[in-house]
Parts: C-alpha cells; structure tokens; sequence
C-alpha cells in the first residue's frame, strides 16, 4: 500500500515537472524570436541623406534624370531658393542623394509635392521655384 502511494506521488511530481519544463521550453523558444518586418516597406524608418539638385529646364519635373547635382551646396533652405533667377518654374529641389549626379528615385509623394509646388507657385521645403 505503502508503495503504491509512493508511485502515486512520484508520478504527480514527474507529470508536473514535465508539464513545467515544457512550458519553459515553449517559453524560452518564443521569447526570443528574431523581430522580423515586412520587407515590402523597407525604407519606410530609414531616413536618407539630402542633397540639393538642379533642374534642367526640360522634360519631366518628376523625373530624376533632369535634375543635377548641385557642385556646391546650399547651406540652408533661404540660399537655396536664392539660387534661382526670376522665371516661375521649379529650380532646385532637397532630394534623398542617389548615386553620380542624379537624386535617388522619387517616391509618389515627393512627385505630388514637386507638381503641387509647380501648380500653385508656392515653394516647399524641399522645392524651390524660380522667383
């Protein structure tokens, strides 16, 4: 009788230890997963450097080829825009830096703003117009 209770308890005690080793098993595995992100928005948190870029008067203003990088930079906003003669077109934009002399790929909103800015005659930040 004596053994039978013994067996008894003992079989508790391994059911339960085992129980408790393999939630801190499941615990430990999922605990330090690597943090995986969705690769399709890879860009959306990197902040890119800017340069400023001239336009060549021709073509598509929304097309990166037209624009050239500018051999000596601005130091701010109010001298960039003091670049550009009196004409009503877009003259330098502040654009994510590619490589040569050309800005990197224009995202949609960037295009909506140099087309905004264009439409309306009001510069931004990043686009600057010809006076």
């Amino acid at each position: 009788m004596i053994s039978k209770k013994i067996i008894k308890n003992n079989k508790r005690w391994f059911s339960a230890s085992a129980l408790a080793t393999m939630v801190g098993i499941a615990t430990l595995t999922f605990a330090f997963k690597p943090d995986v992100k969705d690769s399709s928005n890879h860009n959306a948190n990197k902040v890119f450097a800017t340069k400023w870029y001239q336009y060549n008067g021709s073509g598509s203003r929304t097309a990166e080829s037209n624009y050239t990088l500018l051999s000596t930079q601005p130091a701010n906003e109010t001298e960039a825009a003091n670049l550009c003669p009196n004409v009503g077109e877009i003259c330098v934009i502040n654009a994510p830096e590619g490589s040569g002399m050309h800005p990197a790929s224009f995202s949609t909103a960037f295009k909506n703003e140099i087309n905004n800015a264009q439409a309306s005659g009001v510069e931004t930040t990043n686009v600057k117009l010809r006076d």
